[in-house]
């Protein structure tokens, strides 16, 4: 499933504007194409994001909280844009689909500011097959070929999860013997994996999407999701979701770092390296 940035923006400013009107006069755009945008962005999603009617707009549950991270990614470009010099350098990092990256963003967060010189853009893609050229750094959950240095970057044990809504709403016990009997949110990788540890499940019961997402879905009581704990502290501490008790040894998510052989490396590439070190 693609990203479109431009369908995020949209979003970002409907809501920070109040008025599809005013979004549409600030991003140049006709009015129909924001509509548009803001619906495929939706179904992207798979959640509504805004309640609208002839006469006013407002956001749903959902739609707030994904506006406060739309919004603090608005205000990164801005802050980005504003603290560019002229010698800007690229720096190309592609971040493969259902990768755990929480630490990885706060990282680059912080080498943005200490390096605005340092125009950084980011890419997704969905296998090793498909990683976009002239990539300087790929994150992902497997090591690469032998062109690609490759360092365990951060590690999290998996849990399954589900909110406290939707564990008592239920008659009989969430635990890995009727984890089969509702919707289960899984990774590609997750899948394989479980099956392969004897654990069957029905197909037309897993719901295939990215750890972002599975949150998401999760805190809406839509199933249980599998995702990595050092992911969900909060969440998990606000009791937004428990955490199940599944007496079975689930598996650590892996995040690798990779980086062409250090020959072969940019200076860029080099900086952000030494501060990963620190």
């Amino acid at each position: 499933m693609k990203f479109d940035l431009n369908e995020v923006l949209a979003f970002e400013r409907v809501a920070s504007l109040g008025s599809f009107t005013l979004a549409a006069d600030f991003l140049n755009q006709p009015k129909g194409t924001i509509s548009r945008k803001l619906k495929s962005l939706e179904v992207r999603l798979g959640i509504r994001l805004i309640d609208r009617t002839t006469r006013s707009l407002r956001l749903t549950e959902a739609g707030d909280r994904y506006y406060l991270h739309c919004q603090k990614m608005y205000q990164s470009i801005l802050d980005a844009e504003y603290s560019k010099l002229d010698s800007t350098q690229e720096l190309s990092i592609s971040i493969c689909t259902n990768t755990f990256i929480a630490n990885f963003i706060e990282i680059t967060n912080r080498y943005i500011k200490q390096n605005p010189n340092i125009d950084i853009q980011f890419n997704d893609y969905l296998s090793n097959d498909a990683i976009p050229v002239n990539t300087d750094i790929i994150v992902s959950s497997s090591v690469l070929g032998e062109e690609w240095e490759s360092i365990t970057f951060e590690q999290s044990n998996y849990v399954f999860c589900c909110s406290a809504a939707y564990y008592e709403c239920k008659n009989s016990p969430v635990n890995l013997q009727t984890l089969n009997r509702y919707p289960l949110l899984l990774g590609i990788g997750e899948e394989t994996w479980l099956r392969k540890e004897g654990l069957i499940f029905s197909s037309s019961n897993i719901i295939r999407c990215n750890i972002d997402f599975r949150l998401k879905c999760c805190i809406a009581s839509m199933g249980v999701a599998l995702l990595p704990k050092s992911s969900i502290k909060q969440q998990l501490e606000n009791k937004e979701i428990i955490e199940l008790s599944v007496n079975f040894k689930l598996l650590k998510c892996v995040t690798y770092l990779s980086y062409r052989r250090k020959e072969k490396a940019s200076d860029t590439v080099k900086s952000l390296l030494r501060l990963l070190s620190t």
